[in-house]
């Protein structure tokens, strides 16, 4: 990999990756016949990130990102090209990721859009698998009620988004506001579609779903919590019928607040 910036807020970093794809012990992505045990990948990529009236400090070989009233913006382009037994195929990927921070009335809004595309029949472990979450603690960028593996798509809109009141209401209780607590609200939400004709190459797992009804959920919960710890209680507002699926829980995360 190789970053080379082109303007104070204009970066570039072009890279080339190699990778082998083995058969996890839970899923053997062969489902025909089993003989293959690992597929081989060849990509090259080129990821852009753009920001609007950023401050940056360099010094001492670190960039340091200070802030902007505008969304940062990455844009990342992936050429590939995958091999297994006597075949092989090519793909290209786009994402688009910006990232904004809203001061919103008495609180502030950050929020997170991503969305992508997948050019070309590709095995399956290649199509974007939605990030899910059963490990327990909180995933800022998870779906913390979906299981792995349970959503995929080749075309597919993520959005993450959090508000926090910055201790609106609990600077008004007396002696709970010397604790410096501070309310957030988040809503999340992962929508997609199957364009391609993934499985002509290998099976997609029967288990996993396209969400081409927009996958929801939404929590409330407290940060600065000794400065350190965020508890957050998240409901999951559909899919609610599929099995083994947790339809609400507790979360807990540590992060620093400042």
């Amino acid at each position: 990999a190789q970053e080379q910036q082109i303007t104070p807020n204009i970066i570039l970093k072009p890279q080339y990756m190699y990778s082998k794809h083995y058969n996890a012990p839970f899923y053997n992505f062969d489902t025909i016949d089993n003989s293959i045990d690992y597929f081989q990948v060849h990509e090259a990529s080129l990821n852009i990130r753009f920001s609007y009236k950023e401050e940056i400090s360099n010094s001492h070989f670190r960039r340091m990102y200070i802030d902007t009233r505008y969304p940062v913006v990455h844009l990342n382009v992936n050429e590939g090209m995958f091999f297994y037994n006597n075949q092989s195929g090519t793909y290209t990927k786009f994402r688009l990721v910006a990232k904004h921070n809203i001061l919103v009335g008495v609180g502030k809004l950050k929020y997170v859009v991503e969305t992508g595309y997948t050019m070309g029949d590709v095995p399956f472990p290649l199509i974007e698998y939605m990030r899910g979450n059963e490990i327990g603690a909180s995933g800022e960028y998870y779906f913390n009620l979906m299981k792995y593996m349970e959503f995929s798509a080749d075309r597919f809109v993520n959005v993450f988004a959090e508000y926090g009141l910055q201790g609106y209401i609990f600077n008004k209780i007396p002696l709970i506001k010397k604790l410096y607590l501070r309310e957030i609200m988040t809503c999340k939400l992962s929508w997609g579609d199957m364009t391609q004709t993934h499985s002509n190459i290998f099976p997609v797992p029967k288990f996993t779903k396209t969400p081409t009804k927009p996958y929801i959920e939404a929590g409330l919960g407290v940060s600065n919590i000794f400065r350190l710890f965020r508890v957050e209680y998240v409901w999951r507002l559909n899919y609610l019928d599929e099995p083994d699926v947790l339809k609400h829980g507790l979360f807990f995360s540590f992060r620093f607040e400042f």
